[in-house]
């Protein structure tokens, strides 16, 4: 113990009982945690460095890795959604198309793409999008899209302005459109 205190620091391992324990902050998920309930979810994903638990085997490490792999994702979806809220739909075009080609049957990163590039005057693209997905399902899962993301694509085919940006890319009247989409 006096080892792994030398390498962690002695306030962050104390001694409760007959046992040891964390002090709390001192495991970087409760940290994130915390940040990502205040909305600070930008602030969350900087405490992501390289694969949770790497170098640990097993099919417990392997069920964390998995999870925490999950919770990754729903952040970046939520600061993402953050960012095309906030109109920096063009900036996160690139980072959106990455994620999307790695997870190709999340919905909510489709939609969220589809915004971005609707939002960034391409239109067709962002109608593209909901095509490729709306094939992917079928073929792959025997299913629709979600009403939500159909829903989407209906107010990108007819430039609703409600969406924040005419197809040309110019900046429409400031109205907020917050898409929900459900996890798949």
């Amino acid at each position: 113990m006096s080892r792994l205190r030398a390498v962690l620091g002695a306030e962050v391992i104390a001694s409760v009982g007959s046992g040891y324990a964390l002090t709390a902050g001192a495991c970087d998920l409760v940290v994130l945690d915390e940040l990502a309930r205040q909305g600070r979810h930008g602030e969350a994903l900087a405490l992501w460095q390289g694969e949770p638990l790497a170098g640990l085997d097993g099919g417990y490490a392997h069920a964390q890795r998995a999870r925490l792999a999950e919770r990754r994702l729903a952040l970046l979806e939520l600061r993402l959604g953050e960012d095309v809220e906030a109109g920096r739909h063009a900036e996160v075009v690139a980072e959106l198309s990455t994620l999307r080609a790695e997870h190709p049957l999340r919905e909510r990163l489709a939609g969220l793409l589809m915004l971005a590039l609707y939002r960034s005057g391409r239109q067709a693209e962002a109608i593209g999008v909901f095509t490729d997905l709306r094939k992917l399902l079928a073929e792959e899962l025997g299913v629709d899209p979600s009403p939500e993301l159909g829903e989407l694509y209906q107010r990108i085919i007819t430039a609703d302005p409600g969406l924040g940006a005419q197809p040309g890319g110019g900046a429409a009247p400031r109205r907020r459109c917050r898409a929900s989409f459900r996890r798949t």
